[in-house]
């Protein structure tokens, strides 16, 4: 661990007691690429903490406090626009922030000194919730995924013994689960269909789009072949998650990266290459997952126009 972490992770202590000082918090861990390893000079501090009961408003905005951060705005009371760009030019855009309970979560954003904090409240029951619902056989949610793979990856500060307890739970990828999520990733998707015409017209704005919807698909069909929860929709740590996997397609990475800047033809081609190559190993190593039509359909195209339609209509 290097002293770039090391600080880190004093800061976070800090601030995780700040949290811990409520009755109703039973733990706090560190997430994010602290937890990974992988943090660097512009790493953010990402935090969870785990509540037996919601907390007030007045519980959150005290930690903050406690942290040594500020709480410039509480969207249970938005400001006026005129007031959030003063606040936001008066500090170049380092505002502290909390927000109410939304989607599960409650989320408090703020600085000290130069380092963003992200605190991302839950309650212990959601936890438990969600982990039970990733043995049943239904979709579960990116959020879902999110906290889960936050839980397996994360670095306790306190409550130990129930972290641990959530981290067995989480430990074992139900491979129901990976086929859900495996033929959720690779459902038809009519947009693909037009990349031809954009490679044609060398439209790369609109082109890069599709091939990163694509990359996205492959991403995450092969993070559930390989038993991983989606830990980021952005995949921002794609780089660590890339050497975890025993399954993927050779020279992976390199040719996912290549797409940026390949010529319109070849990055079609690529994507498509990459597509397979998942499907192939899916096939291979998760028998049941359903792949033919998605091996049907990444050959559609849109079709190039060579008839009037009157024409087609005078001949009926």
């Amino acid at each position: 661990m290097d002293s770039e972490n090391n600080w880190r992770i004093s800061l976070a202590r800090h601030v995780g007691s700040a949290y811990q000082e409520s009755e109703k918090v039973s733990a706090v861990f560190i997430g994010g690429s602290i937890a990974l390893g992988v943090d660097d000079k512009f790493s953010d501090l990402d935090i969870f903490v785990f509540w037996d009961k919601p907390p007030s408003e007045s519980d959150r905005e005290k930690a903050v406090l406690r942290s040594g951060g500020m709480v410039d705005v509480n969207w249970s009371d938005p400001p006026t626009n005129a007031q959030l760009q003063s606040k936001l030019l008066g500090s170049r855009g380092r505002i502290g922030q909390i927000w109410p309970y939304e989607s599960n979560e409650w989320s408090d954003h703020f600085y000290i000194g130069d380092v963003n904090i992200g605190v991302s409240g839950f309650l212990s029951s959601t936890v438990s919730q969600y982990l039970k619902e990733i043995s049943g056989e239904n979709d579960i949610s990116d959020d879902m995924q999110i906290i889960i793979s936050a839980i397996v990856e994360g670095t306790p500060l306190s409550g130990i013994e129930v972290i641990e307890v959530w981290k067995e739970a989480a430990a074992n990828f139900p491979e129901s689960l990976a086929r859900i999520l495996i033929n959720k990733a690779i459902a038809y998707d009519d947009s693909w269909s037009a990349c031809d015409v954009f490679a044609e017209r060398h439209n790369r704005f609109v082109l890069q789009g599709l091939i990163s919807h694509m990359a996205d698909k492959v991403v995450r069909a092969l993070l559930a072949l390989n038993g991983i929860y989606l830990p980021d929709p952005r995949h921002k740590w794609l780089d660590f998650y890339s050497e975890r996997m025993a399954w993927k397609p050779d020279e992976f990475l390199p040719r996912l990266e290549a797409l940026t800047t390949a010529a319109p033809s070849f990055a079609v081609h690529e994507i498509e290459a990459l597509f397979l190559e998942t499907l192939d190993l899916v096939d291979l190593h998760l028998p049941g997952a359903d792949t033919g039509f998605a091996r049907d359909w990444i050959n559609y195209r849109r079709l190039v126009i060579r008839q009037n339609p009157f024409d087609w209509l005078d001949g009926q």
